[in-house]
């Protein structure tokens, strides 16, 4: 289910949702909110995808994105997957999902930076396939995490490095 994403998101997603997924826009939602309460999520979707723009509205609009809110939580506590697209890149959104959800660690903004990331094993048996094998380049926000709980790690090219490659860094290396 996409639930209260932008146009613009639909179409970059490609094909491959069009035909596989529920799709119900930002527009569907502002002219009937009531399609935004769902009940059940859980029997009815494998998952949820939101776009973090919902953590920053206008008062006007702030019982729509409670009830989006109220879908991921229901969603989160039937086990089910819930994506949050970070569109906007809001910095105070991981803090914002941390409380929502009263996760045993804390998540904090870490960083906003490029880097080339791989997946984690963690992160592997998590993703599938969704994610490249090899390392892709990133602009990002970052949430700061024990490393038990990572998905992605910075790849490091050793051989941008000559014999000084601090000992951190050989171990971290994939």
């Amino acid at each position: 289910l996409f639930l209260g994403v932008d146009t613009w998101y639909v179409d970059t997603c490609g094909d491959a949702i069009k035909g596989h997924s529920v799709v119900l826009t930002e527009e569907t939602l502002l002219n009937d909110p009531h399609q935004a309460k769902i009940c059940n999520v859980s029997k009815k979707y494998r998952a949820v995808v939101i776009t973090d723009d919902w953590f920053d509205v206008d008062e006007e609009y702030q019982s729509l994105a409670n009830n989006i809110f109220q879908v991921l939580k229901d969603m989160y506590q039937a086990g089910g997957s819930i994506v949050i697209a970070a569109t906007i890149g809001l910095f105070s959104a991981p803090r914002q999902i941390s409380k929502m959800f009263c996760f045993d660690t804390p998540w904090e903004f870490g960083a906003y930076t490029t880097m080339n990331m791989i997946t984690t094993p963690l992160g592997r048996e998590i993703l599938r396939d969704s994610f490249p094998e090899k390392s892709v380049y990133t602009k990002a926000n970052f949430v700061k995490t024990s490393p038990e709980e990572c998905l992605f790690q910075e790849y490091i090219y050793l051989e941008t490095y000559e014999d000084d490659i601090p000992s951190p860094v050989k171990d971290n290396a994939p």
